[in-house]
């Protein structure tokens, strides 16, 4: 159960077009993570997908519209790390078979006991520990951890502003790849005006505790986050 405290800032997706499955899977697993996302089918899936940061999937197998099989071919060509959950009434063996090239975490037969979630979730921290999805290492050899929130040289904890906080988690969502400038402003001006000079002082300020050689400059296009 400690080591499952991990997950507590992860966002999970549950897919499932049944509405009793769903708020017991969103119980028992609101009880390992803040964040949990509904989808009554795949194409409402991917719809959350493209526009929220989520971190774990939970899918039926068979749904309307759009079933778990083709929702995880979908998930596979976008996204290749999230852990995805297949749950289903059946454990037909073409099923299991047709699921395996999308590489699930685990297939689940329903109905699902809570010792079979809380191991299945050792499962995917494991595989997302392994994958660098709940920490990565910059080139420099600082270490940013998600679900603590914590930027780390060794043993000593680096101090993050709000700012920083918010700057540092948009370029590793981005990590190895291009943040655009666009993306950052767009960061800062959601909620409330951010000058274009406060805006460079909180990169400035990001860049200096980081090094400049692990946040790589883009002239006049953005920055590169980079990670080992």
């Amino acid at each position: 159960m400690e080591n499952l405290q991990r997950l507590k800032q992860c966002t999970i997706l549950i897919v499932d077009d049944d509405a009793k499955q769903l708020d017991m899977m969103k119980n028992i697993l609101g009880n390992f993570v803040n964040n949990i996302i509904i989808a009554s089918n795949g194409i409402e899936a991917i719809e959350i997908l493209e526009s929220k940061k989520i971190h774990i999937i939970f899918s039926d197998y068979v749904m309307p519209q759009m079933d778990g099989l083709k929702l995880c071919e979908n998930i596979r060509n976008r996204y290749k790390n999230i852990p995805i959950v297949i749950m289903s009434n059946y454990s037909e063996k073409e099923k299991l078979l047709n699921i395996i090239p999308f590489k699930p975490s685990a297939y689940l037969i329903k109905p699902i006991s809570l010792k079979v979630i809380m191991q299945t979730l050792h499962t995917v921290l494991d595989e997302m520990i392994e994958n660098n999805q709940l920490s990565f290492k910059l080139t420099n050899g600082l270490e940013y951890f998600f679900d603590t929130k914590i930027l780390k040289n060794g043993d000593k904890d680096i101090p993050l502003s709000k700012n920083e906080l918010k700057l540092l988690e948009l370029l590793a969502n981005n990590v190895n790849k291009l943040t655009t400038n666009n993306m950052i402003d767009d960061l800062f001006t959601d909620c409330e005006p951010m000058s274009y000079k406060a805006i460079a002082n909180v990169i400035y300020r990001l860049r200096k505790k980081i090094g400049k050689d692990s946040l790589e400059n883009q002239t006049s296009l953005g920055y590169i986050l980079k990670s080992i």
